[in-house]
């Protein structure tokens, strides 16, 4: 795991709304700029799913749109539309980090299974948590502090097998 993890220092990714919600929850939304070397924002997400002032927040911390720009990347979100368990907003991430070739960063169970199949790169909050702390940017402390809060303000399942995993490889 924590391989896996350190592969993710310096990529380029897109986030889909459930993980920079989780990060503005945290009052870390630098956060996933500092893990990657840069971070893209679905276009559509932005004018469809979050507030304004968050909208404001990310492009002033210099988090970059992308869209759907590329015959591959239409027809892939076409070919998405066959699983049920994904939003419009789900196959556009996925979509968008297979045409940019680029990690594809969501919480969301489905999005994740999908990526595995298709060979996309993926990861979740936890994973950009335990990223900023193997670059250096958060402490063990703030590490344990960011998963203890993400734990309680986050609206997604969490996996208790992957906490445990994580507080067993930091000994958090």
């Amino acid at each position: 795991m924590r391989e896996k993890i350190k592969k993710l220092i310096d990529k380029v990714a897109i986030l889909d709304t459930n993980v920079i919600i989780d990060f503005q929850r945290l009052s870390y939304l630098e956060i996933p700029l500092q893990v990657f070397s840069k971070v893209f924002v679905s276009g559509f997400v932005v004018s469809k799913e979050l507030p304004a002032e968050v909208v404001k927040k990310l492009k002033d911390l210099g988090y970059d749109i992308a869209n759907l720009e590329t015959e591959e990347g239409y027809s892939f979100f076409q070919e998405l539309k066959k699983f049920k368990a994904l939003s419009v907003y789900d196959r556009l991430v996925i979509s968008i980090a297979l045409q940019e070739k680029i990690i594809c960063v969501s919480n969301d169970k489905p999005v994740r299974k999908i990526c595995k199949k298709y060979g996309i790169n993926s990861t979740g909050t936890l994973g950009i948590l335990c990223a900023a702390f193997e670059k250096g940017i958060i402490s063990k402390k703030e590490l344990k502090e960011l998963i203890d809060g993400y734990q309680s303000n986050s609206g997604a399942y969490i996996n208790k097998d992957i906490i445990n995993e994580i507080i067993r490889i930091y000994h958090l």
